[in-house]
């Protein structure tokens, strides 16, 4: 079977000193959704590449899995498998834009995600307790660590004030 046509990408192993945090990426994250990041990149691994463009060195997606990556692997001289393409850097810019568009990544379909209750750990999905209420998910969130219940406290403290 042939490979799709619409498969831009290669994969290649690359070292991570070769990739460039691409100047003009408009996401950012807070520490807390770091810390959930890194946690479940510590529980699961990199289950998806990075995409890194030959052409001008730069990251298109996966600013945030890479950041977190280097604080784990404390060096940034490792290996990678990354997706790698060759494009101009509007083209790169517009994939960057098009991969972290929070419009084209859908939403959840409730009565879904209700049935996944019990089945799955909410908290190794980076599910906060604000997003657990807003989607009106009972979720069990007792094995979770102390600081993370201060954590937890706060942002229902504060879904109360909100509400």
């Amino acid at each position: 079977m042939s490979l799709s046509k619409f498969q831009k990408f290669t994969a290649e192993d690359i070292k991570r000193s070769s990739i460039k945090n691409a100047p003009y990426n408009p996401r950012t994250i807070g520490d807390d959704q770091a810390k959930e990041l890194r946690k479940g990149l510590k529980k699961f691994g990199l289950v998806e590449s990075l995409v890194w463009n030959k052409r001008t060195g730069n990251l298109v997606g996966g600013h945030q899995r890479l950041n977190q990556l280097d604080t784990l692997e404390g060096k940034k001289d490792y290996s990678l498998t990354v997706s790698v393409i060759d494009v101009d850097l509007k083209s790169e810019k517009e994939i960057n834009l098009l991969l972290n568009n929070p419009n084209l990544q859908g939403e959840y379909d409730e009565e879904a995600l209700a049935k996944l209750v019990g089945e799955i750990d909410f908290k190794n999905a980076g599910f906060t307790d604000a997003d657990i209420s807003v989607l009106g998910v009972n979720v069990d969130l007792s094995h979770i660590d102390k600081a993370d219940i201060q954590d937890n406290r706060s942002t229902a403290e504060k879904i109360q004030e909100i509400k």
